[in-house]
């Protein structure tokens, strides 16, 4: 099972969002298009996290558990932050940079993946469709 150094102390285990739908997204703190995507994270986070959803933040930055846990409070990030590396971001498939993102269900398989710029409304027209599949 993954799990990641996560921010908030102790472990970010993939495996604890069994039986919800996650979208894990793999960002860095340099990367433009990915640190301009986490006021719209944030949103869909809360808006959804009483319906058994989560958005879960892998940062790839090689950089201290520290500094992202620093960055985090700085950008006001209120979902689960964790440090990850790109050998992590390949074990849910392939991509060509960051940020991706993949919504993976309640089983812990991926249904979708996003590359580059979060299409937010893309994103919530899927996590609606897969709640509402769910019964959620």
């Amino acid at each position: 099972d993954l799990s990641f150094p996560a921010v908030s102390g102790g472990e970010l285990k993939i495996a604890d969002y069994r039986g919800k739908l996650i979208y894990v997204d793999f960002w860095a703190t340099w990367c433009g298009p990915c640190t301009q995507a986490i006021p719209e994270l944030n949103s869909i986070h809360e808006k959804y996290k009483d319906r058994g959803f989560a958005v879960l933040g892998i940062s790839v930055d090689d950089l201290s558990l520290e500094a992202i846990s620093h960055f985090a409070r700085t950008e006001k990030m209120v979902y689960p932050v964790a440090l990850g590396t790109t050998e992590d971001m390949a074990l849910f498939g392939p991509s060509p940079g960051l940020p991706t993102g993949y919504l993976v269900d309640d089983k812990g398989v991926v249904v979708k993946k996003f590359i580059g710029q979060l299409p937010a409304a893309t994103l919530e027209a899927e996590i609606e469709r897969v709640l509402t599949e769910a019964g959620r």
